[in-house]
């Protein structure tokens, strides 16, 4: 539990101290986009994923750890982040429908 708070801290710490034009630097990242591009393929779609922990850090310490997801060390904080916040905006987008 430690681990994935300091893992969230430095995530948040990241994102908020990120600079603000770095050349190919995506500084205004799609969430939904992202996720599309680097998780639908084993998650599904992001209407109906079952992802069982949305946080960022949970998310980071998942392609640290599991080698499944090593293909998504190109990730960078900020990134994660905005993939966590689809993941968490979607239910509630579908709950107005």
């Amino acid at each position: 539990m430690k681990k994935t708070i300091m893992i969230f801290i430095t995530i948040l710490f990241a994102a908020s101290h990120a600079p603000a034009e770095v050349s190919g630097f995506d500084n205004n990242p799609d969430g939904a986009r992202l996720y599309q591009e680097n998780c639908a393929r084993c998650h599904g779609k992001l209407a109906e994923t079952r992802i069982p922990d949305r946080r960022a850090g949970r998310i980071a310490s998942a392609i640290k750890n599991l080698g499944a997801m090593a293909n998504l060390k190109h990730l960078n904080a900020l990134q994660i982040v905005e993939i966590s916040k689809a993941l968490k905006s979607e239910p509630e987008k579908l709950a107005r429908r």
